[in-house]
């Protein structure tokens, strides 16, 4: 599960499947976004944007599929 920073959401209606990438400079892909809610699910905390995300190399794993990679310079 992920949450928002600063009052901002991770995710909003419509981003299921989404691409879930690190923010550094590589922009490396980690996971895929399936799902999130609304709800207040930490006390001292206001209603939050939660959202599901999966891990990519588990789908990858579970559709028998590699990534091959071509940096070009």
């Amino acid at each position: 599960m992920i949450v928002g920073d600063n009052n901002i959401p991770f995710s909003t209606h419509g981003d299921s499947g989404s691409l879930i990438v690190l923010d550094n400079e590589e922009l490396n892909p980690i996971g895929l976004l399936w799902g999130g809610w609304q709800e207040k699910l930490r006390s001292g905390y206001a209603q939050e944007n939660w959202t599901y995300g999966i891990s990519l190399s588990r789908v990858l794993d579970a559709l028998d599929i590699d990534l091959i990679s071509s940096l070009q310079e």
